[in-house]
């Protein structure tokens, strides 16, 4: 902008000055009219003003401006956009050609992409998975119709927008939209975290596959009912629901060790839930699997027709303690009451089987009927992910905390099973001279119906002296109180499991609770209740991984061990845990000439095809709040030049400067100098 001083200083110096001449023959001279003086006066200084606004134009070019507006459009037309393309894989979207439909509608929305835009499509089930990505070149972008399938699992939906959503935040264009392609199944919305919410500064855009009616039937649950354990006879239960609006006739048969045992007709109802029983079935000894078949005829979705179970040997149902912080001095085990209130010689109803977090990725959750979680701060990713499908398939979760908790952590790492959120401890130590005590308990719950009889123990008769303060999901997950008001007890749901969150520990630490009459029938309470109804029977659901080293922790030699998978196909498994279950059955797996066998189900609640307004899971993802932040890729540097880059203002102004030299030259050889 310096350089606008330069016509200024040549203006003054270079112009005109009267010189007084002495002349003889004025007379001969022609006066020279006022008017034409001041026209050139004035052609002067429009000159000096267009080569000052020449300068200050060039100047302002450099200066690279923009419009700080993060919606508009660019100055030369609409801007770039980043958007991905979510369609739904899910196992429910096989009803009918409603795959075909979504795979169509998101061809549309490729087509509408423009050179320069960055279009990523994907496919979404539990898992998501990357199927086309481009930038300025869209040649062969719509030819992705093979790429596509049909998964065998169930809807995730939480998984499938931050998936998106981390995509799009990689990305410099500020303009960025998540276009989800599905049927919107109301029971997938039930599993999406209530405080979570899209980023700020992406749309969301819900493309429905709409299904004016529907009609779909389901084998729910299989239940193993025996008088003992190790009976040879017993009641095989099936629970199938009628999803649809009109009634069917269907024939049910019993399958084990691929033999047809028995079959029952039944009818089932519009939207009615049955319980199909055979009674005093004879077992093979030893390890036995089968299945349940519904067969009846037009039928879209057939997957989830047939039900598998694996039948075992077990003199006791068994129990997972994931010990967080194990000590030498057994004493001061954070484990030491609860494993002597449940390993219980020859009274005890259950058997407590216990590891630390390191070594819990070994273990087959589908074994236990419950897992406890000791004073654990977190899990690896992995085994997470295997309790969280544990629990939604029908598992048991029972989680105690403790002084290796930090409140942060374990927001982040069990927010999709936790009942409640940890804010702060409740007192700034472990003081023994403050103290608080259960004072509202719901004596209406399975849990403490026991002690509304006074001549039980008494809850209240225990002393807290340290907890963790909490945030709970509703106000209806908490189970009691203690008498500062604050959550001592709560319960959650996930799926079709429990999970049971007790704010102070398990061991002497917190509280006095495992030396009073109280613990140990407030400990079987809460595990008969939480505890997975499963008796004797294994199953997983697609895409849970299957541990492949016993309880004992023992090393795996890979070259002894096989899995083969229900359609017969063989494999050797690397490294401990078997992963890939994506497909149902029962599957094989031999180990040091050992033959074990699991079930693998998909997940009946995806065969509920009730859809849910896409306004409504838009407010439950959508809730965009000022206080969201941007990831670091998309800062505010970065966001300023991409808006910069989009308006491309310069070009308009060089293009003026260029205009106004043009015009500057025509002028100055009009002007007197």
């Amino acid at each position: 902008m310096a350089a606008v001083s330069v016509p200024i200083l040549i203006h003054f110096i270079k112009r005109n000055r009267a010189i007084k001449l002495p002349f003889a023959a004025m007379r001969f001279l022609k006066v020279d009219p006022a008017k034409k003086f001041k026209s050139q006066k004035l052609k002067q200084l429009l000159l000096l003003l267009m080569r000052i606004a020449a300068f200050a134009f060039l100047a302002f070019a450099f200066a690279r401006p923009f419009f700080n507006n993060v919606e508009g459009s660019s100055v030369w037309g609409d801007e770039s956009k980043a958007f991905v393309v979510l369609v739904d894989n899910s196992f429910s979207m096989g009803y009918e050609d409603n795959f075909k439909k979504a795979i169509a509608k998101a061809k549309e929305i490729v087509r509408s992409a423009r050179p320069g835009d960055r279009v990523t499509i994907m496919q979404f089930s539990e898992t998501t998975e990357a199927i086309a990505e481009t930038g300025d070149d869209f040649s062969g972008l719509l030819n992705f119709e093979h790429r596509f399938s049909l998964s065998k699992q169930s809807t995730n939906y939480l998984n499938a927008i931050q998936t998106a959503e981390t995509v799009l935040l990689e990305s410099q264009l500020a303009s960025k939209t998540i276009h989800l392609i599905s049927d919107f199944q109301k029971s997938a919305s039930e599993s999406l975290n209530p405080h979570w919410t899209v980023q700020a500064g992406i749309n969301l855009n819900f493309v429905p596959i709409e299904v004016s009616e529907f009609s779909n039937i389901a084998v729910v649950d299989v239940h193993i009912s025996r008088e003992h354990r190790s009976a040879q006879t017993g009641d095989v239960l099936t629970r199938i629901k009628n999803y649809g609006n009109d009634k069917k006739r269907l024939k049910v048969v019993l399958n084990i060790n691929n033999k047809k045992i028995a079959q029952r007709n039944v009818t089932v109802s519009a939207d009615e839930e049955q319980i199909v029983q055979f009674k005093r079935v004879r077992f093979p000894q030893g390890n036995a699997s089968g299945n349940i078949d519904v067969v009846f005829e037009d039928e879209s979705i057939t997957i989830d027709n047939r039900y598998f179970f694996v039948l075992e040997d077990k003199t006791k149902a068994q129990l997972l303690a994931i010990n967080g912080e194990p000590h030498k001095d057994t004493v001061l085990d954070e484990l030491f009451f609860l494993e002597r209130a449940i390993n219980l010689p020859d009274l005890a109803k259950y058997s407590l089987i216990t590891t630390i977090p390191q070594k819990a990725r070994a273990y087959n959750f589908s074994n236990y009927r419950a897992v406890i979680l000791a004073n654990v701060k977190n899990l690896d990713r992995e085994t997470l992910q295997r309790l969280t499908y544990y629990v939604r398939a029908g598992g048991g979760l029972l989680i105690a905390l403790g002084d290796n908790v930090k409140p942060k952590t374990f927001n982040r790492f069990f927010a999709d099973l936790t009942p409640a959120f940890l804010t702060e401890p409740a007192f700034k130590s472990v003081n023994r001279e403050t103290s608080v005590i259960l004072a509202e308990v719901d004596f209406q719950h399975s849990i403490f119906r026991l002690f509304a009889d006074p001549g039980q123990s008494d809850p209240s008769s225990a002393q807290f002296y340290q907890y963790f303060k909490t945030k709970p999901l509703t106000p209806e997950s908490t189970l009691a109180f203690f008498d500062d008001g604050n959550p001592a007890i709560l319960e959650r749901k996930v799926g079709a499991g429990k999970v049971i969150l007790f704010t102070s520990s398990l061991d002497a630490e917190w509280n006095n609770l495992p030396v009073k009459a109280i613990f140990l029938p407030l400990i079987y309470q809460t595990l008969d209740y939480v505890a997975s109804e499963r008796k004797g029977q294994k199953s997983l659901l697609v895409g849970d991984s299957v541990p492949l080293r016993n309880a004992q922790l023992t090393p795996l030699n890979n070259s002894d061990c096989a899995v083969k998978y229900p359609s017969g196909k063989k494999v050797v498994p690397e490294g401990d845990v078997f992963y890939d279950t994506s497909e149902p059955g029962i599957y094989e797996i031999r180990k040091n000439n050992k033959t074990s066998y699991v079930a693998v189900n998909v997940d009946p609640r995806e065969s509920d095809l009730t859809p849910i307004p896409p306004d409504e899971l838009q407010d439950l993802v959508a809730r965009v709040s000022e206080t969201n932040i941007q990831s670091v890729s998309f800062s505010g540097v970065k966001l300023d030049e991409q808006q910069e880059k989009n308006q491309k203002i310069w070009r308009f102004v060089i293009l003026g400067v260029i205009l106004l030299l043009i015009a500057e030259t025509w002028l100055a050889n009009r002007t007197y100098r």
